[in-house]
């Protein structure tokens, strides 16, 4: 059995290569918006910014509790599921679904997420 004691302990989430690989992956995706708009122009630029500010608005929640200074109990958790990935898969499969084909607009979503992470604001706790 591996003695895991022994091996080196894991980067914290805000390491140099995490934060790297985060800007790396928003401006792959940025890039495949730009080139999607580009090439069919087909992309809907308003509808593409509201999504990319769509995670922030559980702020218009947040803030409002935060009588005492301090986030609610229950903010982490709102934070959390609009700042995921996996929040983002789904809502992404649904909408490409109903659209009937990928909906571009969603990317902007998940470039919100990697841009966050690539400046250092992961998940709360």
């Amino acid at each position: 059995m591996l003695d895991m004691k022994k091996w080196p302990a894991y980067a914290p989430l805000t390491h140099w290569v995490y934060r790297l690989e985060y800007s790396m992956l928003a401006l792959g995706m940025l890039a495949a918006l730009y080139l999607h708009a580009a090439l069919f122009k087909d992309l809907d630029i308003g509808m593409t910014v509201l999504l990319a500010l769509m995670p922030d608005v559980v702020f218009l929640a947040i803030l409002p509790a935060m009588k005492s200074g301090h986030w609610p109990a229950w903010g982490a958790t709102l934070y959390n599921v609009t700042h995921s990935y996996v929040t983002w898969f789904v809502l992404m499969a649904f909408t490409s679904f109903l659209a009937g084909g990928i909906y571009w607009p969603m990317w902007a979503w998940a470039v919100h997420i990697s841009v966050d992470r690539a400046i250092g604001f992961n998940l709360r706790s």
